[in-house]
């Protein structure tokens, strides 16, 4: 009996050993299952091809839009499946690698440019590795490979141009600038020997500093490098030293607008000078003049800047020669960005001026051709203030030229204060107190006493322009009436203010969106 209980005993464990390996064995295979499932390929889009090309791969290599079109519109209805069955490309994991950036960022750019077409080993892994060593961080270097993507195709080349630049002391600011901006031909197909030779040329022949040279000239037009120095440079500043520009005035107008030396002196320059004399009356020391204060202006041909402007002044009756007697005396408004229509239009519609007296007054006074319609309708409106008739603004057109703010307010806000000082003072000498300080100030001028009315006259304002003359004609100290005019641009400057703030509010409250009580 006991060995048959020992024998019941004995299969029972044989019993729990069997199911303890054949779970072990279900586990180690459901293991194996999932193992095989993980490496396994994703199942492509649909679920159903395996075989089938990947939309976002195929868009990597084509670059027709009516193909790119139609892979396109499959993403529309499988984006989720392609994007998570996409895989990077040897160039890709190489950036991605290099660069630290996500696969997601790297797809959206290679399929869009023409990434792909890189080689990993041999441009993409070496020009990286060039414009680390010239400390640039990788998400400039991400931003040159996604933007200038030539620059990636010959990391030789690309390593000679760093150590050109890096002779003329260029940061990495000013590096990506230059890269940034700089023309595909002049990387690809220009030489460091011609690129040299156009900076000699600036620094030596005219004197441009290296450091104006590298952050004023090279980082904002790296084309210049493009250009011959015998063949276009110097053309171009023989023209401008004909027109009266000094060679240390040409070092400014490199620095500040270095597409001056972008300029064709034969079939830019040459017409330009032609038309501003021909049509405008314009000396070629004028021109020079004008170049030096608005070099920009080279960048448009004359007649689309100054065409406009001749049109508006000829429908009031301005000739040729009247532009040229115009010209003969002030230039100002050939510099400024002014609307002549608009001005025009002002003074017949609000100031009630016709057209021959606006004639009379551009042909007086044409500076007032230089102003903005705001700074014309603000000095319109003081004279209105002060009690000036479009008479008096007929009898003093210089009043439209001077500044409201520099010239006519202060100086008609001081006269009237020391008329009231006057005043007071003949007050308190009727009364039996009379000193000398109100017998000087009776003895001013006042704007009341030249006119003979409450009314200002306005070429007591406005001559002499300079405040030193005009304080010793008034027998005022010019320290005074200095200090009060500094005082009244203050006040100005805060009433303007409050302006600005009430039609902000208004144009708020005109809209509906105004938050305030």
């Amino acid at each position: 009996m006991l060995c048959s209980i020992g024998g019941r005993v004995s299969q029972a464990a044989q019993g729990r050993q069997a199911k303890q390996a054949s779970r072990q064995l279900g586990n180690g295979a459901l293991h194996q299952n999932c193992c095989k499932r993980i490496l396994l390929p994703p199942v492509r889009a649909n679920g159903a091809d395996e075989l089938s090309p990947n939309p976002l791969e195929e868009l990597r290599s084509t670059r027709d839009i009516n193909k790119r079109c139609a892979l396109i519109q499959q993403l529309d209805s499988g984006w989720r499946q392609a994007h998570e069955q996409y895989v990077p490309t040897a160039t890709e994991e190489c950036v991605i690698k290099e660069l630290g950036l996500w696969k997601q960022t790297v797809m959206y750019v290679a399929i869009q440019t023409e990434l792909t077409s890189l080689d990993a080993e041999t441009q993409v892994r070496p020009a990286i590795k060039c414009l680390k060593q010239a400390n640039l961080e990788p998400q400039d270097i991400w931003l040159l490979l996604s933007k200038q993507m030539h620059l990636f195709r010959n990391p030789v080349q690309l390593q000679r141009w760093l150590d050109f630049l890096a002779v003329l002391n260029l940061g990495t600011r000013e590096l990506l600038n230059f890269f940034m901006r700089a023309p595909e031909e002049l990387i690809t197909a220009y030489t460091i020997h011609s690129a040299s030779q156009v900076v000699r040329f600036l620094k030596e022949g005219l004197g441009i500093k290296p450091e104006l040279l590298a952050q004023r000239v090279l980082c904002i037009t790296p084309a210049v490098l493009m250009r011959s120095v015998d063949n276009d440079i110097k053309p171009t500043i023989n023209l401008l030293t004909a027109l009266g520009v000094e060679v240390s005035d040409i070092q400014g107008l490199v620095c500040m607008w270095p597409g001056i030396l972008m300029a064709n002196a034969d079939t830019q320059l040459q017409p330009w000078l032609q038309y501003m004399q021909t049509e405008l009356g314009c000396s070629a020391v004028q021109v020079g003049e004008i170049i030096n204060a608005s070099p920009h202006l080279l960048g448009t041909s004359a007649s689309s800047i100054y065409g406009s402007k001749i049109q508006a002044l000829q429908m009031f009756g301005i000739t040729k020669e009247d532009l040229h007697s115009i010209t003969s005396r002030e230039t100002m408004w050939l510099k400024a960005s002014s609307n002549v229509q608009e001005l025009l239009d002002f003074l017949v519609q609000r100031a009630g001026f016709s057209k021959e007296e606006v004639r009379g007054l551009v042909l007086a006074a044409p500076g007032l051709l230089s102003l903005k319609l705001m700074d014309l309708e603000r000095k319109w409106q003081w004279c209105e203030q002060v009690g000036a008739s479009r008479q008096d603004v007929l009898d003093c057109p210089k009043a439209l030229e001077a500044g409201l703010v520099s010239t006519l307010g202060p100086r008609h806000g001081f006269l009237d204060s020391i008329h009231m000082k006057r005043q007071s003072q003949q007050q308190q000498s009727e009364e039996g107190v009379q000193g000398s300080q109100a017998e000087q100030l009776s003895s001013i001028p006042t704007v009341e006493e030249s006119q003979g009315s409450s009314r200002v006259q306005l070429p007591l304002l406005v001559q002499p322009a300079e405040d030193g003359p005009w304080c010793a004609q008034m027998s005022v100290a010019l320290g005074d009436y200095q200090e009060f005019r500094a005082r009244f641009e203050e006040e100005y400057l805060k009433s303007m203010t409050r302006s600005s703030a009430m039609e902000f509010q208004d144009e708020l409250k005109r809209l509906g969106i105004y938050e305030g009580e």
